[in-house]
């Protein structure tokens, strides 16, 4: 009966894992000439799109420190952690905080996501260009890069980190992204 209960249990946990699993794909600007909100694309648990955003809480105003997200059943908001401080910011949703820190103070190319013990650095391929950028974690890879050289409105994805959280792949994209546009 105990191994009944335990095979049931596993397979239950197992199903809740893979199913809060997306693969990103792509992440497109809504407007050509506003960075102010971003649309994501993924594959879900049945190979299905979804779509998701990103954008500028208070848009008006043209404060770049908050933002929010919206994605199927996950959604929460990114902020500077400390008021016009660029080099730190936090993200929360789903009772999820997820630290994004620059690894060297006002260093744009090289940032840090951390969940609990979960640290990803996440990286510019070269100095000073922001077109491509490259995250790993346990020799799973994302790579964030611009569809056409130099033009940030539209990034393909090649996600295939399968152990991180959806909260923290969207950090990694958010950092990628506002660290590459013109604010």
């Amino acid at each position: 009966m105990r191994r009944l209960f335990m095979a049931v249990l596993s397979v239950v946990f197992y199903t809740q894992v893979v199913c809060a699993q997306f693969i990103v794909t792509n992440v497109n600007a809504v407007w050509d000439d506003d960075f102010t909100q971003w649309e994501i694309t993924c594959f879900g648990e049945e190979e299905l799109d979804i779509t998701g955003t990103l954008s500028l809480r208070w848009p008006l105003q043209r404060n770049w420190q908050e933002w929010i997200y919206q994605f199927e059943e996950y959604s929460g908001f990114i902020r500077t952690k400390w008021p016009g401080n660029l080099n730190e910011w936090e993200l929360r949703g789903n009772n999820k905080v997820i630290a994004i820190r620059s690894r060297w103070r006002n260093d744009v190319n090289e940032w840090v996501t951390m969940e609990g013990d979960r640290r990803i650095l996440v990286e510019t391929e070269y100095t000073n260009n922001a077109n491509v950028w490259m995250a790993e974690y346990r020799g799973q890879k994302m790579v964030i890069y611009t569809e056409y050289i130099d033009d940030p409105r539209d990034w393909i994805v090649e996600d295939n980190m399968r152990d991180v959280s959806v909260e923290q792949k969207i950090g990694m994209l958010f950092i990628a992204l506002f660290q590459s546009i013109p604010k």
